[in-house]
């Protein structure tokens, strides 16, 4: 029986992780002068944006909420020219709600840049449920129960997408199935795929008819 369905968000329902990269390498070119590699920048990834500039300025407290606005105020902008979510996605997320089943919204990203994303997409009103990230770390599995109990479903009627290799550890920990998607233009499939998901789709497509079948 399918309950309850929670999605990531970059990579997952927007191809937002080009976006969130470019933002973060002009906010770091401000405060530590020079450009940062792709890698540089994803890989504190899971943490919200807040404690990632909290790592790379480490020795500049002070400067820590000014980041943080200026990487909103990129995000923002470059977000302009993406309005959209993935083809398919708007209408998943719609059909799944008709059907009664509980659609909320996991994410790592900090409450700043998760509304600024809503908004550009016209999605916020699409979820029953948004959580966002944390500085301190990792807390899809903390936002995953929280699902469970706001809405008493069992984690065995529940299924959590998303597109890193921490998003499946968090949905096991959480006793949730595991659902990865490869349609980012980013993603790391080998090392997705090393922690061993339920199910792995291509296309939005076949993860609409996946839960589809199930309801």
């Amino acid at each position: 029986m399918l309950t309850g369905v929670l999605f990531d968000w970059d990579g997952t329902l927007c191809d937002t992780l080009p976006v969130c990269v470019e933002a973060f390498r002009r906010t770091m070119i401000t405060y530590l002068g020079k450009n940062l590699s792709d890698e540089e920048i994803m890989e504190h990834f899971g943490v919200n944006e807040l404690g990632i500039i909290m790592i790379k300025l480490k020795n500049q407290p002070e400067n820590w909420q000014a980041a943080l606005d200026e990487y909103n105020a990129h995000y923002r902008e470059l977000h302009q020219k993406l309005r959209e979510p993935y083809p398919g996605i708007r209408e998943l997320l719609s059909s799944l709600r008709k059907r009664g089943v509980k659609v909320g919204l996991v994410t790592g990203k900090a409450s700043g840049s998760c509304a600024i994303s809503l908004e550009m997409t016209g999605l916020e009103n699409a979820f029953d449920f948004i959580r966002t990230g944390s500085e301190k770390g990792v807390n899809k599995k903390e936002s995953c129960e929280a699902f469970l109990k706001e809405f008493s479903l069992e984690p065995g009627d529940v299924y959590y997408v998303g597109d890193a290799p921490s998003d499946v550890r968090e949905a096991k920990a959480a006793g949730l199935h595991s659902v990865s998607v490869f349609w980012s233009s980013i993603v790391d499939r080998e090392k997705v795929l090393a922690e061993s998901p339920e199910k792995t789709f291509e296309t939005v497509e076949e993860l609409s008819t996946f839960f589809n079948e199930l309801t």
